[in-house]
């Protein structure tokens, strides 16, 4: 704790379970530990703390892929540097955050045979992506999170089966993923800018879309075209969701789907109603 540091030092294939109080670091200064290495087999954070990649790649692999295990309780686990830290079969719990502020948080999975290397989270863990870090979600593996902003870069694979994250929280629009999920009761920001989905999107039951931060002088500007939420690609069909609108700044303010120019992509926005005026004469 307190800026002490435990270093794994390029060693492979050991089996330890690491406690990080607070302020406390955990890195890797020797070689890179390879993907199929034993690594550490538990995170248990008793107060904030850093993973640090600025050496070597390393995370959370246990011997012969076993299951791993990343507590989080209430606390944020800052992951920095320049390389990797990898998840492998790890069950995320606790409610607490992690912040990728340097390098890459990869969920390990690069072919068809990784589907059996799953990592998951608890309902409550909140997954941040900073600007200049990369998220990575191997082949067959589906990453799920409750709150999730990106400000970075998120790699789904570029072959298939892709990867996929699922949102069951709050979705904060940052820049493109290929493949998303929101799960019934989850919540999508609009802030402006569209989340971008290039490939697969899927969503059922209720979606709310937060306008709190969508003053009326901006929704007035927009005029007719609205504030673009979502852009996913035209296969979705957006009947099977009810879309809901809270925390808007102007009353009857709607989310509504358009087909983009072209037919290739759909648009979730959100606009004013002008409503119908009829005129008897």
């Amino acid at each position: 704790k307190g800026g002490a540091t435990f270093d794994l030092n390029g060693v492979g294939d050991v089996t330890v379970n690491v406690i990080l109080e607070e302020g406390a670091f955990f890195v890797n200064t020797g070689s890179d530990i390879g993907v199929n290495t034993a690594q550490t087999v538990s995170i248990t954070l008793e107060g904030n703390a850093t993973v640090s990649t600025t050496s070597g790649d390393f995370g959370l692999i246990g011997p012969s892929f076993g299951e791993t295990t990343l507590d989080l309780g209430a606390y944020t686990l800052t992951i920095s540097g320049s390389k990797t830290f990898r998840l492998c079969k790890t069950t995320i719990t606790g409610a607490g955050t992690i912040n990728v502020v340097g390098g890459t948080l990869t969920q390990r999975g690069t072919t068809s045979g990784d589907a059996g290397k799953q990592s998951s989270a608890g309902a409550d863990c909140t997954l941040v992506i900073g600007s200049g870090t990369t998220l990575t979600i191997g082949n067959c593996q589906t990453l799920t999170v409750k709150n999730f902003t990106n400000t970075g870069t998120i790699n789904t694979s570029n072959t298939s089966p892709n990867g996929t994250l699922t949102v069951t929280g709050t979705l904060t629009p940052g820049n493109a993923i290929k493949n998303l999920t929101l799960a019934n009761g989850s919540t999508v920001k609009a802030t402006g800018t569209a989340q971008t989905v290039s490939t697969t999107f899927a969503a059922s039951g209720t979606i709310t879309v937060d306008a709190s931060e969508i003053d009326a002088q901006t929704l007035k500007a927009a005029g007719e075209t609205g504030i673009d939420v979502l852009t996913v690609p035209a296969a979705f069909n957006h009947s099977g969701a009810t879309w809901n609108v809270t925390g808007e700044q102007v009353a009857g303010t709607r989310a509504k789907w358009r087909t983009d120019e072209g037919g290739a992509t759909k648009t979730l926005y959100i606009a004013k109603s002008t409503g119908l005026t009829v005129i008897i004469y």
